[in-house]
């Protein structure tokens, strides 16, 4: 299960949002969980690998009512263990930068 808190509410309605899980939770199955737990929302989710020697890489995708409109995220990238999420957004766009 996938817990989302708002921390505060910005003057335009937006705001950070808490994002936790009850178990572990792979990055694909997060990607599933947003796209079925909030078909009518729409923006994008970062996806960021630990820094090494070539800096940080970051994988992209972009959702919109629960479709997948654009995803550069490889699928052993899918299978990694997420370690945290941050979330951002208000009325019907969320993102989420997502860490592995």
């Amino acid at each position: 299960m996938v817990n989302y808190e708002i921390l505060h509410m910005g003057s335009d309605c937006t705001g950070p949002y808490m994002v936790t899980f009850s178990k572990p939770m792979t990055v694909g199955k997060f990607i599933e969980e947003v796209l079925t737990t909030f078909p009518n929302e729409w923006g994008f989710i970062d996806v960021f690998l630990p820094k090494t020697f070539s800096g940080e890489k970051v994988y992209h995708c972009e959702y919109k009512y629960g479709q997948i409109i654009s995803s550069n995220i490889d699928t052993d990238i899918l299978a990694k263990e997420i370690k945290d999420v941050k979330g951002r957004g208000g009325w019907t766009k969320s993102d989420y930068d997502v860490y592995i």
